[in-house]
């Protein structure tokens, strides 16, 4: 269409009447009107359907209202946004707040798109976490509960040379067991230039102040990248090493894995029940390993840790028994 900005993010074409920080990606006569999913400012009306989300995003802070009409079809409201999005014709609308200081790019890729995408019948689910892809072609995902570092991280292992795929939320194809990425932007409680690597530098409204950091856009980026591995941050810290690697099995995994998978508040209980055979299907395939590491505010152990992990000739495994 004329006039709009061309993306690629979660591994799909997107073009947009604004310009967004994401990573750009040529349209070709090759494609069709249907391969691009198109992001236009328009009215949109009050949530419509059944509503399968309502909750706070963030303790404190504003509330995620989600309402489905069909799979792939429904309205999100989120701080006096609204979007309205039917994958089925590729297209979504949106209403910008009167009020605020969110961005467009950072509710399209950290709360729209993969909301959206989650709605479908798709083999999808979304873990809490980041996740990062190494120059030797390994990806992993870090998972923990909240304060466990893991956008502290993924900053870590990009400043090594990893690219950086995702942040507070990644999603998945658990069929093709790939991780499907997004923007390269980290969410940290930082001062404005604590990264001056960052492309950009801007605060967001929510009550733990933390801020959005752009960072260079990579050749993985936006796109489905392989799943190696599930990292597991301890969120108990030991004083007598620098860390220790553990292989969670069975109901540990599952116990792991399920605590930082996101999922709707209202859901119907046929699709709790899908996401949870989604989830138990990623952990069987995918390894996991715990590590528990010495905190310290000079020193990273959790890295030395991934990296001996990644080092390990086993690293590639064929999942928990």
């Amino acid at each position: 269409m004329p006039g709009m900005h061309s993306y690629r993010i979660f591994d799909q074409l997107v073009g947009c009447d604004q310009a967004l920080r994401f990573a750009p990606a040529q349209v070709t006569s090759h494609h069709a009107p249907g391969d691009i999913l198109n992001i236009v400012r328009a009215p949109v009306a009050e949530g419509e359907g059944e509503c399968i989300h309502d909750v706070e995003d963030h303790p404190g802070g504003e509330r995620l209202i989600v309402h489905r009409r069909a799979p792939g079809q429904g309205t999100i409201t989120y701080a006096g946004w609204r979007f309205s999005f039917d994958l089925l014709v590729a297209h979504i609308r949106y209403q910008p707040a009167a009020r605020g200081s969110w961005s467009l790019d950072t509710l399209l890729e950290r709360v729209v798109l993969p909301i959206a995408l989650l709605t479908t019948t798709r083999p999808l689910i979304a873990l809490h976490g980041s996740a990062v892809h190494f120059p030797q072609e390994q990806a992993i995902a870090i998972i923990g509960d909240s304060g466990a570092g893991k956008s502290t991280t993924a900053l870590a292992l990009w400043r090594q040379g990893a690219s950086l795929l995702a942040d507070d939320l990644v999603l998945i194809d658990v069929e093709r067991q790939v991780i499907l990425a997004g923007a390269p932007a980290l969410r940290l409680a930082l001062a404005d230039d604590a990264i001056p690597e960052a492309s950009a530098s801007f605060p967001t409204p929510t009550p733990d102040h933390k801020r959005i950091f752009s960072l260079p856009a990579a050749s993985s980026t936006g796109r489905a990248i392989r799943l190696h591995q599930i990292v597991a941050l301890s969120s108990e810290a030991i004083a007598d090493s620098d860390y220790r690697l553990y292989t969670p099995r069975g109901a540990q995994v599952a116990a792991l894995g399920l605590a930082q998978c996101f999922g709707f508040s209202r859901p119907e209980h046929s699709e709790d029940r899908a996401r949870f055979r989604r989830a138990m299907r990623l952990l069987r395939k995918t390894p996991m390993t715990e590590i528990a590491f010495r905190r310290s505010s000079h020193t990273l152990c959790q890295i030395a840790a991934i990296e001996h992990l990644l080092a390990k000739p086993d690293s590639e495994g064929k999942g928990q028994p």
